[in-house]
């Protein structure tokens, strides 16, 4: 007779066809690294606009320009590049906890100050929450990124490919090779 093969023999060829496009992705991401950022607009960032107000002593108008955020739909604006942990930790005590789930793009900006802060499980229930809402590739970035930082490689690896891996457009995969985060589960340095 001929052998019958099950499917518990085929799953790890499966694994490893599932997995390898997900690894050339990443290694052509890698690639990304060195270019320039692109700011998408030229207006401020609303948490610039708060922390100037913030050292101005205008708490009330601080937050309440970090409110408006969570619906502002014309959003590209980036957290500014010098922002410190401390100025990150001080504007985010303005806003109510849990925090607004908003338009997807502040979404991705309000978990990557919890992410620059170290705060990994709020950071991954926060973008998830916010994904669910209304999904965006980006937001499934930052739920792997959180992931990642607090060792659960699998679930990572499942919001990584919400966010359209093996196949990201440059803007999630710039995102993706940004994230260090991400760097150690394939062998890359951010």
């Amino acid at each position: 007779g001929q052998m019958q093969r099950n499917d518990a023999d085929r799953r790890p060829v499966t694994v490893l066809f599932a997995i390898f496009p997900l690894i050339a992705q990443l290694q052509m991401v890698g690639s990304l690294k060195g270019r320039p950022r692109q700011t998408l607009v030229s207006t401020p960032s609303p948490w610039e606009l708060a922390h100037r107000d913030l050292v101005d002593g205008n708490r009330e108008r601080a937050a309440a320009i970090l409110l408006r955020s969570f619906e502002d739909r014309t959003a590209g604006w980036p957290l500014p590049d010098d922002a410190s942990p401390a100025m990150l930790a001080e504007l985010l005590s303005l806003l109510p906890r849990p925090l607004p789930v908003g338009t997807p793009y502040a979404g991705y900006v309000a978990a990557d100050v919890l992410l620059r802060l170290g705060e990994y499980t709020e950071a991954a229930h926060y973008a998830a929450a916010v994904y669910h809402r209304e999904p965006h590739p980006l937001l499934a970035v930052q739920v792997a990124r959180a992931a990642a930082a607090l060792g659960d490689q699998a679930t990572a690896l499942g919001w990584l490919r919400n966010a359209g891996l093996p196949h990201a457009d440059p803007a999630v995969a710039g995102a993706i090779a940004a994230a260090p985060e991400l760097a150690p589960m394939f062998g890359t340095r951010n």
